[in-house]
């Protein structure tokens, strides 16, 4: 099944309207939600962390730092 251009939409409505109420940097953009950088991802990340405490002990310090290089890892069980 092909995700129609409504589908697109309708997905980047819903994503924006639920991480805004949780995320103010960086600007929710539906073109970056669609094709999202690293870095972009990264800090909507970093900010449901600080702002939840929400998935902060699956990742480590090196991690949790932008300017080091990530690594793929499993995550434990």
């Amino acid at each position: 099944m092909t995700a129609t251009l409504n589908d697109t939409i309708k997905f980047t409505d819903i994503t924006i309207h639920t991480l805004s109420e949780l995320v103010d940097e960086p600007e929710l953009d539906e073109k970056l939600l669609l094709k999202p950088p690293y870095r972009f991802v990264f800090d909507i990340v970093m900010t449901i962390i600080k702002k939840t405490g929400f998935i902060r002990d699956i990742f480590s310090s090196d991690e949790l730092d932008s300017g080091k290089p990530f690594v793929c890892r499993a995550l434990p069980d």
